[in-house]
């Protein structure tokens, strides 16, 4: 995470949490403005479905990556160089790499993501396009084929900036200074320029932290030898140089390559999550830590994994410490853990199978404090539910259900058991009072007269066992439940329960075989253990892959404002499903709980999402939709700008009855102060409006001193205008609301509402201009609009148009190509106009 951090935080004033609110909100409903669907749809199918290729198969690890990290490190990650694949390696994923369609259409997807850049260039209008259009893709390719490593040491919370330490050292070799100078040509801009620095005998460009911005940080960029170095905060840069000369690998980091060995290791990720727990719960409140504490997170202690090679596929091993005796949701996992024989009946031929072990009884306790911790009202619907249980089955649901019920949970699918072979159950402890509830669930449908079409439970007599069945007329599955032994079964038919209770010794104890042997007999507790027949859901998931990409592209008109995006990805370079499907064997993965933690183990041919190493990799990818949503993210703050202004002109109008005027005038009429100024009480700014002195124009000795101290919800976070200076201008002229003093009060003053005959949702009331527009925020200046061109000046900083608040508070953007007729109705009070601003 915190490299995502650092890599957005190179872009002009935005911040990730930015980033990550307008990928959610985006109105368009897309984060990539005008790609189609189906380019994405397929980039990330291969490029995150099927998990980063990071390092595979790997080359030979580059010392200079281990060496790099810091002895006290809160996040770390790295990955090898990408090897040339073998395909006479006995390596099933290295020969699904080297196969020549999978080679091909590697090539094919690299020049796919190079076009929807320049595509995203040319629609979106951002003046960063060109550049971008040079540097993503060398950085992407850069990124994901050679060795690199991130790692932070420092992310707190401070005065509501977020102070971060960090670095990224990326082996760029004979491109590093063109890697260099292409991200300091990406990050700067005209109100952040780099500056030339030294580091030893090397130049380095070096940018200042933003003021105001979420992000308190300089950043250092430079190039040493085949290397690219990018550090965060101060001192980064020289401590990195430091650790690679040397050349010693932290404790910690070795630790890890004990404890977590991969025969050809890719990649190494390692979180400090007690850190982060103890940096960022306290700034929830005493509400957090109740809740932290509920969670069992102050237990957390450090986030590992390690991914590579073994001699037939991809291993991912992760461990996640935990300090003392697990507490909160953790120690639903703290149980007995599943023996071989508890999970002898699960077919060989299962799609898909698991098998855990947890606590219900502790879930439910775990799930009552959470809510308690909500309030009263909480904790009385929690134990109503109860009382309701009680009421309706005999039996409490916490003493005498969960009490009953074992700790093995399983969950299996097997085609031979037809298209609803979906089965899942559990142990039972206490087979009486499980049979008391569901004779209990059948008496609840025995009342029903035959032919009433309520829902009506049949029984089935299946050898020595009773499978009961919900019949519901017009749906086509009937939910069954069976009691054997110490096992309830449940599944969508009964004739999937009868599959499971007649099949075969040869036919069960997939979890038996020899490629879980060694599971059950590893160090620790299983708490879980899964597989997964990856050929045969590979089988389904491709077919509906080439039936339905196809359909996509004909029918997809990209996502946002902009045309339709051209057709970018060749649909024939998809590989045959032959030549991945041959090399595909089943995925398995087992998690223990042992004495410091828990840990898995996974392993199978496609590569695994390692989330410390994919977080870099997705950024570089996706940094298009990052640019764009850089812009995005910079319109919502200014919509929050513009909607304060109004809100405040609001509240100055029910405190005065009236709107503050254009400006105020002495009684010479000679023009003082903006309506800004007058509204700074009302935006939390009372201290500042204290200080003016209101009898004396905005250029006095006194009032010029203030304004270098203009608030920021008066300055366009998409402006470049000078300090001090707004783009935010107020509707004057004769019919605007905002205009010169009247004489109705006794004071300079402004209109009232009831001036407004066009109605408040008809009434522009503040717009956000064009850097040419701006104006000096204390200055006593109107916009006054031009009949003849009333957009003239409003080109603001979004391509395609500017952003106008209405007087009831709502804010719209206005496109550039609208009837300007309507831009001017907008602007007038009383003209009793009809208004479209939607064509």
């Amino acid at each position: 995470m915190k490299i995502q951090f650092a890599l957005v935080a190179m872009g002009e004033e935005t911040s990730y949490a930015e980033v990550g609110l307008t990928f959610i909100n985006r109105p368009q409903g897309g984060i990539m403005f005008g790609i189609g669907a189906a380019e994405v749809t397929i980039v990330l199918m291969f490029l995150g479905g099927f998990g980063l290729p990071l390092g595979v198969p790997p080359q030979a690890e580059n010392p200079a990556m281990q060496y790099v990290a810091p002895e006290q490190c809160l996040m770390y990650s790295t990955w090898a160089g990408m090897a040339k694949p073998d395909g006479n390696s006995a390596n099933q994923t290295e020969q699904l790499f080297a196969e020549p369609e999978v080679q091909a259409f590697a090539a094919s997807l690299d020049k796919t993501i190079g076009m929807l850049i320049q595509h995203y260039g040319r629609q979106s209008g951002d003046p960063k396009a060109e550049v971008m259009a040079k540097v993503v893709p060398l950085w992407t390719k850069t990124v994901i084929t050679k060795a690199s490593a991130v790692f932070a040491t420092k992310a707190e919370l401070a005065n509501g900036r977020l102070q971060f330490e960090g670095g990224l050292l990326v082996e760029g070799g004979d491109q590093a200074a063109n890697l260099a100078a292409g991200l300091v040509e990406l990050m700067a801009s005209p109100d952040n320029p780099p500056q030339a620095i030294t580091v030893g005998t090397l130049k380095f460009a070096r940018f200042a932290p933003q003021p105001g911005a979420p992000i308190d940080a300089e950043v250092t960029i430079g190039a040493a030898g085949p290397y690219v170095l990018v550090g965060f905060g101060k001192g980064a840069v020289e401590g990195m140089m430091d650790r690679v000369r040397a050349k010693k690998t932290p404790a910690w980091l070795t630790e890890i390559g004990t404890r977590l060995p991969v025969e050809r290791r890719a990649s190494i990720s390692y979180i400090n999550t007690k850190t982060l727990v103890q940096t960022f719960l306290p700034l929830a409140g005493p509400e957090g830590a109740k809740i932290g504490q509920a969670l069992g997170l102050d237990q957390l202690g450090e986030l590992i994994s390690v991914t590579g090679l073994d001699k037939d596929g991809m291993v991912n091993r992760s461990l996640i410490k935990i300090d003392g005796n697990a507490t909160g949701l953790l120690a639903l996992v703290d149980t007995a853990g599943i023996k071989p024989e508890q999970v002898d009946f699960l077919p060989k031929d299962a799609t898909f199978a698991t098998a855990f072990s947890f606590n219900t009884q502790q879930l439910y306790s775990f799930v009552g404090h959470l809510i308690a911790q909500s309030g009263p009202e909480g904790e009385q619907e929690f134990e109503q539910l109860g009382k309701d249980f009680r009421e309706m089955f005999g039996m409490r649901l916490q003493e005498d259900l969960l009490a009953s019920l074992g700790e093995v949970w399983t969950l299996s699918m097997a085609p031979a058991d037809g298209w609803l072979g979906m089965t899942a159950t559990v142990e039972v402890r206490d087979a009486a009072k499980i049979g008391q509830l569901l004779k209990r669930i059948e008496g609840m449908f025995s009342d029903a007269p035959p032919g009433s079409g309520a829902p009506q439970v049949e029984r089935t007599q299946f050898d020595v066992h009773t499978i009961n069945s919900l019949s519901m007329r017009g749906i086509p599955i009937h939910p069954a439940w069976c009691m054997s032994g110490s096992r309830l079964i449940v599944a969508l038919s009964p004739q999937t329960i009868k599959a499971q209770l007649s099949s075969k010794p040869t036919e069960v104890g997939l979890f038996t075989g020899p490629a879980f042997a060694q599971a059950f007999q590893g160090e620790g507790r299983v708490i879980s253990v899964s597989h997964q027949d990856t050929q045969k859901v590979f089988e389904t998931v491709y077919s509906y892959l080439t039936i339905l990409a196809p359909m996509m592209m004909e029918m997809d008109g990209g996502f946002g404002d902009g045309p339709p995006a051209p057709k970018f990805f060749d649909f024939n370079s998809l590989p045959s499903s032959r030549s991945i499907h041959r090399h595909l064997r089943p995925s398995v993965s087992i998690t223990r709980r042992t004495k410091d933690g828990l840990e898995t183990e996974s392993r199978q041919t496609f590569p695994t999402v390692n989330i410390g190493t994919a977080a870099p990799v997705a950024v570089a990818l996706l940094l298009p939709a990052v640019q764009a949503a850089r812009s995005a993210a910079r319109r919502m703050q200014s919509t929050n700008n513009l909607k304060q202004q109004v809100l405040a002109l609001q509240n100055y109008h029910d405190t005065f009855l009236y709107l503050p005027p254009a400006y105020t005038m002495n009684k010479e009429k000679k023009p003082l102060l903006s309506w800004r100024v007058h509204i700074l009480p009302f935006i939390e700014q009372h201290r500042l409006y204290e200080e003016f002195k209101l009898d004396e124009p905005w250029d006095s000795e006194h009032n010029k001193k203030l304004i270098a101290k203009m608030p920021q919800v008066y300055r366009s976070p998409g402006s470049s205008a000078a300090p001090g200076t707004t783009t935010y201008l107020g509707i004057g002229g004769e019919r605007g609301m905002l205009t010169k003093p009247t004489a109705e009060h006794p004071k300079p003053s402004g209109l009232t509402f009831a001036a407004c005959t066009d109605g408040t949702s008809n009434t522009i009331v503040v717009v956000e201009a064009g850097d040419e527009k701006a104006v000096i925020w204390t200055k006593p200046e109107e916009f006054v609009p031009d009949e003849k061109a009333p957009l003239k000046g409003l080109k603001g900083p979004f391509p395609g148009g500017f952003s106008a608040a209405f007087l009831d508070g709502h804010v719209q953007f206005i496109r550039l190509n609208i009837d300007p007729v309507m831009v001017w109705r907008a602007f007038q009070r009383d003209d009793g106009q009809v208004l479209n601003l939607d064509d």
